[in-house]
Order: C-alpha cells, then sequence, then structure tokens
C-alpha cells in the first residue's frame, strides 16, 4: 500500500478539476442521467430483433486536430453512390 500512496494522490489530484466542475453542474448532470433510463428504454426497443442493430454508412469522414490546430479531414471508404442502394436519395 505504501507503494500506491503517491500515484494514487496523483490521480486524485488530476481528477479534482473535473469532481469540481461535475459538483457545479450537479442540477445538469442529475437531469442527464434520470433521462438515461427513458433512452435505454427507446434504444432496447429499436434493437427488439436481437442484441444488434443495421446501421449502414454511406460516407464517414473523420475529423482529428492537425499541428498548430488545423482540422484533418480523413474520407474513409470513398464516396458513395447515391443513385443506387441504401445511398440512393429519398425520391
Amino acid at each position: 500500500m505504501r507503494n500506491s500512496r503517491r500515484p494514487l494522490q496523483g490521480i486524485l489530484e488530476n481528477a479534482r478539476p473535473l469532481a469540481t466542475e461535475l459538483d457545479n453542474r450537479k442540477a445538469e448532470v442529475n437531469n442527464d442521467i434520470e433521462q438515461l433510463g427513458e433512452d435505454y428504454l427507446r434504444l432496447s426497443a429499436l434493437g427488439s430483433y436481437g442484441a444488434f442493430f443495421n446501421i449502414y454508412f454511406c460516407s464517414v469522414t473523420i475529423k482529428i486536430n492537425g499541428p498548430a490546430g488545423s482540422d484533418i479531414l480523413l474520407p474513409i471508404g470513398g464516396q458513395p453512390d447515391p443513385s443506387k442502394g441504401r445511398c440512393a436519395f429519398a425520391k
């Protein structure tokens, strides 16, 4: 226990700003937590055919912070073909 005291103190000190912010906004945090129960019920109804969701991404772009605060956009999967399949525009 003696060897873990110093690292544990560092963890607690680093967590203090987060704990302070959560305490300052506790009404908002409590409201969000109370809403989670209803949200989980809605999600479970969506996945009622099994423990999965059928989700299709036609296009995905990941945005990361680059050097000097510039944004880097990484397209994944290529350009979707909007004339075919699930990625077709609704008519």
